[in-house]
């Protein structure tokens, strides 16, 4: 029985390396970059992915490789899967014929279903100094978002009723992942002391993809379609220092991410003289992602149970972001007379704490916090809450791990408000996000 569990545990390993992952789910906030996911493993994603200052196995190539150091000897496997429910609700203030507020009513929903997969191997060198390699597969920036909305006539006495004045989409695919590989050595070890380093190299790839259709029944239909193949080098290095085994305190800093590929946009107006119009010359084009530094420290009370609490700050400079493409897109849309498309990023703190128990018969149970910082809007911030926890069967570990995201940010009309008969003067709307996620993480040691 034991052989065939590891026979399998290895097969779907393998298979979650070498095939793509599903697309999880973003906000409209984020469409352009995306979010950034950071998981960590199983156990970390349970406790606000806090993972700079603990162990997360091959996911520390990501968190801080210097963690490397802390693998066991011998030859470790972990994954995880995931699945997202992600809900969009956008609402307008509602007023009675006083002029009085009365509520915010609802005029666009929507919900999307998406999958989320990585993870990687470690080898704990037996030496007499603590070694490790590892290797992994990871989803980094998440661009996935869906929106569909259809203008349907107000007039009570329309025929047919609450017939389809237009029909508009935007439908963006595509993500941004790591193969990563690093390696983490012991520096000192001591009975006071302890400190690693590590390093890890990141080949970053993915194709973002973005349509925009704009289909009202009267006039030209007009969408825009924009297509980019990015790929690029990136690297991380960390350090760790645990104090007494009871504090532990961690370093990483992930140098900018540079990433070229070719691009193809296009503008198409149904009807017109000249239906497709080419915002920006084909070819390639370079993008820059920021830099990105991590701190935190894990407390380990003198308890009979264990326990443990972890902090972390998480830093990414956005402003240093640089898009050679929408610098040409610019460009071509001054000469059309359109409105430019202008970077406004801000940076941003990723503030992240989790706590872990550890019962008697060696059954963890783990809380989270995270709150993260939008680069594209000052005014919003996400809130994600976590649980979690660990089961192990024979040799195998089980992490279960439920997430809860909310947003709420004020944006503009996505599409021509005054189509839905809304007043152009309300320049802005409620815009209400929130993602439901549950993940499994499997982890084995050989």
């Amino acid at each position: 029985m034991r052989h065939a569990l590891n026979a399998w545990i290895l097969v779907v390993c393998v298979a979650l390396l070498l095939a793509p992952s599903g697309a999880d789910a973003t906000t409209r906030l984020d469409r352009q970059y995306g979010t950034p996911v950071d998981q960590g493993n199983g156990a970390a994603a349970a406790m606000g992915s806090a993972g700079v200052s603990r162990y997360l196995g091959s996911a520390s190539l990501i968190h801080n490789p210097a963690m490397l150091a802390q693998a066991p000897s011998g030859f470790a496997l972990q994954f995880q899967l995931g699945i997202s429910q992600a809900s969009e609700d956008r609402s307008v203030p509602l007023f009675d014929s006083f002029d009085s507020f009365v509520n915010d009513t609802v005029f666009a929903t929507n919900r999307t279903t998406s999958g989320l997969g990585e993870g990687g191997v470690v080898f704990g060198l037996s030496n007499d100094r603590r070694m490790a390699l590892s290797v992994g597969i990871f989803e980094r920036y998440d661009s996935e978002y869906d929106y569909i909305e259809e203008i349907r006539d107000p007039d009570p006495d329309s025929t047919p009723r609450d017939r389809i004045l237009s029909f508009n989409q935007i439908k963006d695919e595509g993500k941004l992942r790591s193969v990563s590989a690093g390696y983490a050595t012991e520096l000192l070890a001591n009975d006071d002391v302890q400190a690693d380093l590590g390093f890890s190299a990141h080949r970053y790839y993915g194709t973002l993809e973005s349509f925009t259709s704009e289909a009202p029944l009267a006039g030209s239909d007009a969408d825009l379609r924009v297509s980019r193949d990015l790929t690029g080098w990136g690297w991380s290095v960390g350090t760790h220092v645990n104090v007494r085994e009871r504090v532990s305190v961690g370093v990483s800093f992930e140098a900018p991410v540079k990433l070229n590929g070719a691009h193809d946009s296009r503008a198409t107006l149904a009807g017109a003289e000249d239906p497709t119009v080419v915002l920006a010359e084909n070819g390639d084009y370079d993008l820059e992602y920021p830099s990105v530094l991590n701190v935190g420290a894990t407390y380990r009370p003198r308890n009979e149970l264990r326990t443990s609490l972890t902090v972390q700050a998480t830093r990414r400079f956005w402003d240093s972001l640089t898009d050679d493409f929408v610098d040409a897109t610019n460009l071509a849309l001054d000469a059309a007379g359109e409105e430019e498309i202008l970077l406004d990023l801000q940076n941003t703190w990723d503030l992240r704490m989790g706590v872990e128990h550890t019962f008697y018969n060696g059954t963890p149970i783990r809380f989270g916090f995270r709150y993260l910082e939008s680069y594209a809007d000052r005014e919003s911030d996400r809130s994600i809450f976590s649980a979690g926890v660990g089961h192990v069967v024979e040799d195998v570990v089980l992490d279960l791990t439920v997430q809860f995201h909310r947003q709420t940010s004020f944006q503009d009309y996505v599409f021509d408000a005054s189509t839905a008969g809304f007043s152009v003067e309300q320049t802005l709307h409620k815009v209400e996000d929130s993602v439901f996620r549950v993940l499994v993480g499997v982890s084995r040691q050989f």
